[in-house]
Formats: structure tokens, sequence, C-alpha cells
């Protein structure tokens, strides 16, 4: 993942993402199709995670 936060903005970038998935039968998905939602801490302290945004996956999908 890659945050640039110049300009008070956030703009993340996810190069990789990889979802493991445990059911009875096997099923396989691309990309991010598991991805449901990302949640953003803006002033992240490395200890403790409050988040300030959340972005849903149609909203991702908009976006890409």
């Amino acid at each position: 993942m890659e945050i640039d936060k110049s300009n008070k903005e956030a703009i993340i970038k996810i190069r990789n993402f990889k979802s493991n998935i445990f059911t009875k039968k096997p099923l396989k998905f691309e990309n991010r199709e598991t991805l449901y939602m990302v949640m953003v801490d803006y002033d992240y302290n490395g200890e403790v995670f409050d988040f300030d945004d959340v972005f849903y996956a149609e909203d991702l999908k908009k976006n890409e």
C-alpha cells in the first residue's frame, strides 16, 4: 500500500490485495472482489487505530 498525504489529501493506492477464504467448495476470486471496505485513520500514531473515514467497495470501484 502506498499513501501520499501531501496537500491535506490522502491518496491510497492498493497495489496488491490477497484474500484467503475458507469454504467447503473451492471458490476463485480475482483482484479486489472480496475487498468490502477500506477504513482510514488520517493521523495514525502507529499504536491506536481510530478510523476517521470509510470507503465501501462501490466507491472504490468508481474511483479505481
